[in-house]
């Protein structure tokens, strides 16, 4: 669902965070003020309320980054100023520290891997979606950022088997599980971002969010081999998104600059998308620990 340790170098982000319920959005993602949250379609873009937003990047050539004082290129101030606005807020993630405690069962763990074994595959298509739209738009390193999150989610899916397998899921369990609506809320999003978003505005969208996933997983990772004995394989898909990753964050970093400098990004719209893909990642989440809660009572 999120970016690989295959992906995600330099994006800035802590192997872990401070807690498990407490992601740290540290790194390029620097703290700043509170964003707004607004559930309003996307399409609003041509109203003109936002046209003004293209100089709103341009201005982030200027501004400090947001920690340190010091000047940051403008794909670097907008990641800032995303990852601070778009920071989730503590204690956001109710299923984490379940596991990381211990007190989830073993089929409250199954239910993650079932729902990504959803989710992977509609992440993938949208991304080459998105890699394609942006090679036909001319917009070579936007191409290249979405091409490189398409190759992490087949990655990430060669490594659900063995999770599967430690939570003793067997094939005909995963053939007739059936998904939630809340955990399938975010894929569903990232498909409508994929045929209706400007490629731009999608990358800032989506890098903001990816702040929290990998703490989160680091922390599933040591839980499940500590709480629950899990073997690395079984551990794999977490340990793949938990370490950082040069690549996708360069790739990041030059798909804004890119669409800054063609006048493609307007900071206000992906602002708007990252809000809603955290809110739809908290009902991942929150779906999650529901079932868990469920299964204990």
């Amino acid at each position: 669902m999120e970016p690989t340790a295959h992906e995600r170098h330099e994006q800035g982000e802590p192997p872990h965070g401070p807690s498990a319920a407490e992601p740290s959005a540290a790194g390029p993602y620097a703290p700043g003020g509170p964003g707004e949250a607004d559930g309003g379609g996307e399409a609003e873009k041509a109203d003109g309320a936002e046209e003004a937003d293209g100089a709103d990047g341009a201005a982030g050539a200027e501004e400090a980054d947001g920690t340190s004082g010091r000047w940051a290129p403008p794909a670097q101030a907008l990641l800032a100023r995303a990852a601070a606005e778009l920071a989730p807020a503590p204690h956001a993630n109710p299923f984490v520290p379940l596991v990381a405690d211990g007190t989830a069962d073993r089929g409250a763990v199954a239910a993650l891997a079932l729902e990504q074994c959803r989710i992977i595959p509609a992440d993938r298509r949208s991304f080459l979606h998105l890699a394609a739209s942006s090679a036909d738009a001319g917009l070579p390193a936007g191409a290249a950022f979405f091409g490189a999150l398409a190759e992490g989610e087949t990655l990430a899916s060669d490594r659900l088997g063995a999770l599967l397998a430690a939570c003793q899921v067997g094939e005909r369990q995963a053939e007739e599980y059936v998904p939630t609506a809340g955990c399938q809320a975010y894929p569903a999003y990232v498909a409508w971002l994929a045929l209706n978003g400007e490629p731009a505005d999608v990358v800032l969208a989506l890098t903001a969010n990816f702040a929290a996933w990998g703490g989160y997983c680091a922390t599933l990772a040591r839980a499940l081999r500590a709480r629950y004995g899990f073997p690395d394989e079984a551990c794999a898909f977490f340990d793949l998104f938990a370490e950082p990753s040069p690549d996708l964050g360069r790739s990041a970093l030059a798909a804004l600059e890119e669409g800054v400098s063609r006048g493609t990004l307007t900071p206000r719209t992906a602002l708007r998308q990252g809000r809603l893909l955290q809110e739809y990642e908290g009902m991942f989440w929150s779906s999650l620990a529901d079932r868990a809660g469920a299964a204990r009572a």
